[in-house]
């Protein structure tokens, strides 16, 4: 699809051929692609908005990093969002405070599970704050993907933090402290 075509559909009433225009923006540069997205962040249809963030991921510059960063502050609906945080991801190193900063902020379910999935290699202090608010979390699914992420500490410095918030409120007492130093860590 030629460029002017692509432009055409993305200003179309159809949903249907916004999305389509932007599946065909793969195909172009990024300086070609982020600006015609970003005028898109603010369409009615939340799909249309996910589709825009991420095409951002994908289409990498300054403008669709800091397009990214307005979506997860400014969009309202948590499939947008956690789109956005997967794009964000993507970015690298420089993502990983606003990350940590919209998982602090935003308790929606799917929001705090892309940003599990987003960090999962991230450094230990980093996955052990995420541990701590998943595991205070109201939603058993925050909490249980909190708990399975702790195994990832394990035999780093926040292996006892990672521990204590393992066993927090089971009523075992100590009985957590007999598996540290051992060599394999604890059955989830």
């Amino acid at each position: 699809m030629e460029l002017t075509q692509i432009q055409s559909f993305l200003e179309s009433a159809d949903p249907q051929a916004r999305m389509k225009a932007m599946v065909e923006l793969r195909k172009h540069e990024p300086e070609v692609v982020v600006p015609l997205l970003t005028q898109r962040m603010y369409d009615q249809e939340f799909v249309v908005r996910s589709f825009v963030a991420m095409g951002l991921g994908y289409k990498q510059t300054e403008e669709g990093f800091d397009a990214l960063l307005r979506l997860i502050a400014t969009d309202r609906d948590p499939n947008v969002v956690a789109e956005a945080a997967n794009s964000l991801e993507k970015y690298g190193d420089r993502a990983v405070p606003h990350l940590v900063q919209l998982f602090e902020q935003n308790s929606h379910w799917l929001v705090r599970q892309s940003i599990f999935a987003a960090l999962e290699s991230a450094q230990p202090d980093v996955i052990l704050q995420l541990c701590r608010w998943g595991r205070a979390d109201k939603d058993l699914t925050v909490q249980y993907n909190a708990i399975a992420n702790l195994a990832k500490l394990w035999g780093t410095p926040q292996e006892p933090d990672a521990l204590a918030l393992l066993f927090r409120g089971c009523g075992c007492g100590g009985a957590h402290a007999a598996h540290s130093g051992s060599e394999n860590p604890p059955i989830l």
